[in-house]
């Protein structure tokens, strides 16, 4: 099942956009309260040698499984582990999930930036496909309204650090000091 998701956050540049998303300690901290995360860790933050980025982040999210998710995924943690190749040139994400559940849930996404008078767009296409019979449908609904609210979410923490400056707080005192 295929969905697409969009943000607009105004008053950025795609260059401050990529700071406060994949740098910034403000960032985590805020979308981890305001997404009612239990835990976000960033595993990884590396620039390769041809210039793009990889993360990989280790997410546990807090969600109000319907009972019938509930039974499917009794015994399995409701974790993943979110990889994203970011190119800084066409200013494109390919991220992948990887869940306990395996193959019997594959969601990957193609996260592009866009650069807008007012801001930057992010258009997110996501791709969720469900391997059980039966509850596929139902799951992969699930997934895609989860992942629209978490984006919600984020559009307003990246706008309000935007708004506020305090994800260049740290660039900030660091170049005064």
């Amino acid at each position: 099942m295929k969905a697409v998701i969009e943000t607009l956050t105004r008053g950025v540049d795609c260059a401050r956009f990529r700071h406060i998303f994949y740098s910034s300690e403000a960032f985590n901290r805020e979308i981890m309260a305001a997404a009612k995360l239990k835990e976000r860790v960033v595993r990884e933050h590396v620039q390769l040698p041809d210039g793009k980025e990889r993360s990989r982040l280790y997410i546990v999210p807090h969600v109000d499984l319907p009972a019938v998710i509930e039974k499917v995924v009794a015994g399995y943690a409701i974790a993943y582990e979110e990889t994203s190749m970011y190119d800084p040139t066409s200013r494109t994400a390919n991220v992948s999930i990887h869940t306990p559940g395996g193959d019997l849930l594959r969601v990957s996404a193609v996260n592009q930036w866009l650069p807008e008078p007012e801001g930057v767009r992010m258009r997110v296409e996501l791709d969720v496909h469900v391997k059980l019979f039966g509850v596929a449908g139902l799951i992969e609904r699930f997934v895609i309204s989860e992942t629209r609210k978490r984006y919600e979410v984020l559009e307003r923490v990246m706008q309000q650090l935007v708004d506020t400056g305090a994800a260049d707080e740290p660039q900030a005192a660091a170049a005064n000091s």
